[in-house]
């Protein structure tokens, strides 16, 4: 039998951990999909693109990465999505409050049984001076005393699910571990671009539904020849590796968003903007 519920555990400092990487927008749109899940079963990208219409373009790209970093597709494919620790979590919260009902329902049932009325018959004999014998029957109705219901204390959920599920290696033409390799290499010589320094899980999982993306793997590849990016004014700024695991993020990156304006593409923009 499965309980609906209308609460489920969120566990602070494995979402703060689990989250770093996010911006708040980003952390907002992971929640309200959890929230999706907890009261459906599942996420329905496309009841949530009807409810959501009007998403601009960041919106979208963030939208992408939380589904491609934190959800699986479920069943046969389609449109419906899992978060997989949310859902062991639900049924395990499922689990305890199935095991707790039975608790009760055995404590009320031996509070009934046990704390009923015994009848004790106490028979008093009484003599009188003319021999005649009266018995007298005496019922002595004494409660025993209540039981208070057995119950558990709460349990708590198995140390495994305060774990973000492990996902395999990725089954593509480039492990992980080769491509951070690939990326340390090419960010060595400039100071203002990070190292990975740990593949998490949640790299793993967003490495492998990137790479199985036709074009994606020879886009990452040629991406590596684009940084360091060009800054202008006081603008600074550089991708990280979990930058360019967004589709959108390295097709622009390929295509040249990011490139230094050339002199003869500055002067035909200041002749179009003075021509018209």
């Amino acid at each position: 039998m499965t309980t609906k519920h209308h609460w489920f555990p969120l566990y602070h400092d494995d979402w703060v951990i689990g989250t770093l990487d996010l911006t708040f927008q980003e952390q907002g749109l992971y929640l309200r999909l959890l929230l999706m899940q907890f009261n459906d079963g599942y996420v329905d990208i496309d009841k949530f693109e009807r409810i959501y219409p009007a998403m601009n373009q960041q919106e979208l790209d963030d939208y992408q990465k939380v589904m491609e970093c934190f959800f699986e597709q479920y069943g046969s494919g389609g449109d419906l999505f899992k978060n997989l620790r949310l859902e062991k979590v639900m049924a395990e919260q499922n689990k305890k409050t199935v095991k707790r009902g039975q608790q009760t329902k055995n404590a009320r049932a031996a509070r009934k049984k046990k704390g009923r009325l015994k009848t004790d018959t106490v028979t008093t004999s009484v003599t009188d001076t003319v021999t005649d014998s009266v018995t007298d029957t005496v019922t002595k109705r004494e409660p025993e005393p209540e039981l208070e219901p057995e119950l558990e204390p709460e349990l708590e959920l198995e140390p495994k699910l305060k774990k973000e599920i492990s996902a395999p290696a990725v089954a593509s033409g480039l492990a992980i571990e080769a491509a951070v390799q690939q990326w340390n290499e090419a960010v060595t010589p400039h100071a203002n671009l990070a190292k990975v320094r740990v593949i998490t899980d949640k790299r793993r999982r967003a490495w492998r539904n990137a790479s199985k993306k036709p074009g994606f793997l020879a886009n990452w590849i040629s991406a590596l020849k684009k940084i360091p990016v060009h800054n202008h004014g006081s603008f600074a700024w550089q991708p990280t590796f979990d930058w360019t695991l967004n589709e959108t993020n390295i097709t622009k990156l390929c295509e040249g968003n990011y490139d230094a304006p050339q002199a003869n593409d500055r002067q035909a923009r200041v002749s179009k903007f003075i021509n018209g």
